[in-house]
């Protein structure tokens, strides 16, 4: 006979059980945001919704809940969220109503001016931040004052020599050069970076900051200074001094009052901290000082369709042990340093995001890249980037896809970045597959070498193995299409390479940092070289290219005028460059490789999506099937097959057709 107590054990077991297996029996509420028709003292419901932020901060959330903010209306931050759901009820922020997305937003408009003389009208900042980073004026965003201007000469750099102490620099002999003692400088260390400090000593021959950059500074490479009041004296420039919490315009004969001035008063604007099962849609985050969305020590984060937009830092930031994180559908632009910043995200997927114009303000950034990624098991697919300072994508991390991604216009501001860049020696097994990467244009500016750019379309550097780059299409590059840089176990398959300086380049320059190069296999390429350009470069600083590995079956295209010697080959720093003929013989390579000239005796040989040249580069970076209209003009495919009328391309790939 059961007893009374086991009956009751069973029965609050099975009650349990049934919470778990049925949801809803957990109450799950719906709560409503109007920052018009709203007050913090209701109960958040659609009848009697909150006003403000302060109020969703302030309520501790239940797995299933969903908190709704009014579309059409504006909520200033910031929005903490801290609440955790479980994997069957997340807790869900998003939007209710018609209209236009609801903007949760960190920017106060300043209308109390002063003018202090030289053109310059200053106000107090009530809500300041620390370091400011944005402002805007007619909504447009502006850079810091600067000096030399970024129009000026060298593109407003100053050189500098070393002095072999790692934060002074020595100015050249005919600079002269005031006090700028508090200031920040910006220096031009490297190719690829630029460092900025506070000047702690300014002389007349030389210069001393706080910087911490792990680069040598390169002599003969150049320096600017910003944050500073002296450096205002173009239009828009600005500059704020922390301590006396003012802010400085110049307008020269312009005034204040007839433009719209904002500045951002909140360094991160959305914050999702120890917290899980998380999603985020649907809105529309603007005007952060530091960062749009900042996630700390999270998992099963949801961020999905939402607009990011103007950050003075970064968009979408991850900060250590966070796994499970999904990005998907969102649209972030103008971001000053970064659009997406992970560290350790395990597991993260970042899919059909939008990114665009992302640091491009020299000395207002760090990286300056579009997405710097670092975490185990990544998914980047379908991501559609244009127009950053440096890198399109940066990942290290373990078992990582990079496919499907859509990369143009970038290495903006720094230069020897890339499209895809791959580092990382401890990294394995990365893929990237069928990607479009176009015009890497590079910035020489305040280096020893002011017209020399260089960028790479997918970069695999230093000690980097187990990679494929797969049938990607790399196009108009001011440097190398594929460059892989003491690196090995490298496979490079059926890519299509357009309109580089060098199409593929193997580079072992014995640098310590990296690996000999071996176990290639570099097979099935289409390489097209433009006049002056190369198709083939192997570099290695000892005496030998016999590790390199399996480089064959590729298709050598050039026009009839340039240079039939597009293959070269340096050793022991001894370059010698050979036609195809003399390759297979001396480079023992390309044995079943062929080579095709077009006749063209146009000064450029030029791509074109229609039918109107010898040479015919159709793409088709979407996901569906495309077909192109010939116009009854014939063309052969490598593989010799005739098209008349149409031909299909398939989705994600590219295809070269010959007109003889």
């Amino acid at each position: 006979m059961i007893s009374k107590v086991s009956m009751l054990c069973f029965i609050i077991k099975t009650v349990i059980m049934l919470m778990h297996l049925h949801p809803w029996t957990q109450n799950k509420q719906n709560y409503y945001v109007d920052s018009n028709a709203g007050d913090d003292n209701n109960a958040g419901t659609v009848e009697h919704p909150w006003k403000t932020l302060l109020a969703v901060n302030g309520y501790k959330f239940k797995p299933g809940d969903k908190i709704f903010f009014k579309r059409g209306q504006v909520f200033y931050g910031p929005l903490f969220i801290k609440s955790s759901g479980t994997k069957a009820n997340n807790i869900t922020f998003g939007a209710y109503g018609r209209g236009s997305l609801p903007k949760i937003q960190a920017l106060t408009t300043i209308t109390k001016w002063q003018y202090s003389g030289g053109g310059i009208w200053e106000t107090a900042c009530e809500r300041s931040v620390e370091k400011l980073n944005l402002l805007l004026i007619d909504k447009k965003p502006m850079p810091v004052g600067r000096f030399p201007n970024y129009n000026s000469k060298n593109g407003g750099y100053i050189t500098y020599r070393t002095t072999g102490k790692k934060n002074t620099i020595a100015l050249q002999p005919n600079v002269q050069f005031s006090n700028w003692l508090g200031a920040e400088l910006v220096v031009r260390r490297t190719w690829w970076s630029l460092e900025k400090g506070v000047i702690t000593e300014s002389l007349p021959r030389s210069i001393t900051y706080n910087g911490n950059s792990p680069w040598e500074a390169m002599d003969k490479f150049g320096f600017f200074i910003q944050r500073g009041v002296n450096t205002l004296d173009t239009f828009g420039e600005w500059y704020y001094d922390p301590l006396k919490e003012r802010i400085q315009i110049y307008f020269g004969l312009r005034k204040p009052h007839n433009h719209s001035i904002m500045v951002s008063t909140i360094d991160d604007l959305v914050t999702v901290s120890d917290a899980r099962f998380i999603r985020v849609t649907d809105l529309a985050i603007e005007g952060a000082n530091s960062s749009a969305i900042k996630i700390i020590r999270s998992s099963n984060i949801n961020i999905s369709d939402n607009i990011i937009y103007l950050s003075g830092g970064k968009g979408i930031e991850a900060t250590l042990d966070i796994d499970s994180l999904t990005l998907r559908n969102n649209y972030i632009d103008h971001c000053n340093d970064i659009a997406i910043k992970s560290y350790r995200s395990t597991n993260a997927t970042i899919t059909n995001n939008t990114i665009s114009n992302t640091g491009l303000f020299p000395g207002m950034g760090v990286v300056y890249s579009a997405l710097d990624v670092n975490g185990d098991n990544m998914l980047l697919y379908g991501n559609n980037i244009r127009n950053c300072g440096y890198n399109g994508i940066r990942v290290g991390g373990n078992k990582c896809i990079i496919r499907h991604n859509l990369i143009n216009n970038f290495n903006l501001i720094l230069q020897d970045g890339a499209g895809i860049y791959l580092d990382g020696a401890q990294y394995k097994k990365r893929s990237v597959i069928e990607n479009f990467i176009s015009n890497g244009i590079g910035n020489s500016k305040g280096t020893a070498f002011p017209h020399f750019e260089m960028t790479v379309g997918i970069y695999a550097d230093d000690g980097t193995s187990e990679i494929e780059i797969i049938s990607n299409t790399v196009s108009t590059i001011r440097g190398h299409g594929i460059k892989v840089h003491n690196a090995s176990d490298i496979k490079i398959n059926r890519n299509i390479l357009y309109d580089s300086s060098v199409q593929i380049i193997l580079d072992d320059d014995g640098a310590l940092m990296g690996t000999r190069i071996r176990n290639m296999i570099v097979t099935n390429n289409i390489c097209i070289s433009k006049k002056g350009q190369s198709s083939l470069a192997l570099t290695n600083a000892r005496s030998t290219i016999g590790t390199y590995g399996i480089i064959d079956s590729n298709y050598y295209i050039r026009q009839m005028s340039q240079n039939d010697s597009t293959f070269s080959l340096k050793l022991s720093g001894l370059k010698k460059s050979y036609n195809f003929s003399d390759w297979k013989k001396n480079a023992l390579l390309d044995v079943n490789s062929f080579t095709i000239t077009i006749n063209s005796s146009d000064k450029d040989l030029i791509l074109s999506r229609k039918p109107s040249g010898s040479l015919v580069l159709l793409t088709n970076p979407t996901k569906a099937v495309e077909i192109y209209n010939l116009y009854n003009s014939i063309y052969y495919d490598l593989h010799h097959n005739k098209y008349s009328k149409k031909i299909k391309v398939p989705a994600y790939s590219a295809k070269v057709l010959l007109k003889n």
